[in-house]
């Protein structure tokens, strides 16, 4: 529920108030040993309805210019500003309603009684605008501090899951003895610094895999570089097979993406473009910014892979959609698709700083 569920509340809730006050003018009048007159019992109880009627005000003034400090004097004089028309009005209604009630005093003027009963409302219409806009406000703070602990409950579950999803697809046996083995055939060839090379890169992997400090947002430079380590150790067992290419400009680098975005990507595209067949293929990785937006592909040049049925498709992929719709909403897309013989994984992501 937000503040513009609540504002109707406070607004039906100024019914209770309302008939209270009737109730207690019809009481009084009764202790006094007098008969209630029926319109000052409506009188009594029309003020609170009234208000509760002018409450969106306050609360759309609270919405324009958030109650929050420091406060730009412009916001405060609009503020004072709403108060003070929140109280014409209400004063204005007031007295309207009390020309046609009949209470009012047909021995003064009435612009000098609504001028009166204006000065006299002041200093409650004023307290009651401020209460009213500062609760609303309160509410929103409370209502978003709530989705944002939330969403950052969800962010922490789903990254852990991505490591252990990650940390799964590193150890799987197949991965592991692959990579040893191309380590040995190196080793065997008295190619040391090709054996360090690849030793380092899948202790990198690894280090990466099991930080528990990462947070949810790594430069792309960061992530390209996880990606690199796991294409440069595939492409020692697919030497002949495997070509990669990378467009990361450097004006992409820097910006800020959900931690290990590209891996899962150009895994998909390894185990089901190159593995299973003898040809040669091409995987591209691109990225660039356009209008506040970072294009971030995977191409490969191999046959189609995609299943029919998207909600099939791999783990790490299904993984990396979830986290893309929770940490931006709508403003963040993935894609797949096959185009002119080529399989294009496609992430559209703000480049703007994520809040959680």
């Amino acid at each position: 529920m937000r503040s513009r569920h609540l504002v109707l509340i406070v607004a039906v809730a100024c019914l209770v108030p309302a008939l209270l006050d009737a109730a207690g003018t019809a009481v009084q009048a009764l202790l006094a040993g007098q008969t209630a007159r029926w319109n000052e019992v409506i009188w009594q109880g029309a003020e609170w309805l009234i208000f509760g009627a002018l409450t969106p005000l306050a609360w759309l003034a609270s919405r324009r210019y958030p109650l929050r400090w420091p406060m730009p004097r412009a916001h405060m004089l609009w503020h004072v500003a709403s108060a003070l028309i929140l109280c014409i009005l209400w004063a204005s209604l007031g007295m309207f309603l009390r020309w046609i009630l009949g209470i009012a005093d047909p021995s003064r003027d009435g612009h000098i009684q609504l001028v009166s009963w204006m000065i006299t409302s002041v200093p409650w219409s004023v307290f009651m605008y401020f209460s009213v806009a500062g609760s609303m406000q309160a509410f929103d703070y409370w209502a978003d501090a709530q989705s944002a602990r939330a969403t950052s409950s969800r962010l922490e579950a789903q990254l852990a899951n991505a490591r252990l999803d990650g940390l799964r697809r590193q150890l799987h046996p197949h991965f592991l003895f692959n990579s040893l083995n191309a380590i040995t055939v190196l080793v065997r060839d008295r190619d040391a610094t090709g054996a360090e090379g690849m030793l380092d890169r899948l202790s990198r992997m690894l280090r990466t895999v099991l930080r528990d400090d990462q947070g949810q947002l790594v430069t792309l430079a960061d992530d390209v570089s996880f990606a690199r380590d796991y294409l440069a150790i595939e492409q020692v067992r697919f030497p002949d097979r495997l070509r990669v290419t990378w467009d990361i400009p450097e004006s992409a680098s820097g910006v800020m993406v959900p931690a290990m975005l590209v891996q899962p990507l150009v895994e998909n595209t390894i185990r089901h473009a190159v593995a299973p067949h003898e040809r040669t293929g091409t995987l591209e990785i691109a990225a660039r910014t356009e209008g506040g937006v970072l294009v971030l592909t995977v191409i490969d040049d191999g046959p189609d892979w995609l299943p029919a049925d998207a909600s099939v498709r791999g783990v790490g992929l299904r993984n990396t959609r979830e986290r893309l719709s929770t940490l931006y909403g709508s403003r963040a897309t993935f894609s797949l698709a096959r185009e002119t013989g080529r399989t294009v994984a496609t992430v559209r992501i703000p480049t703007s700083a994520v809040t959680v």
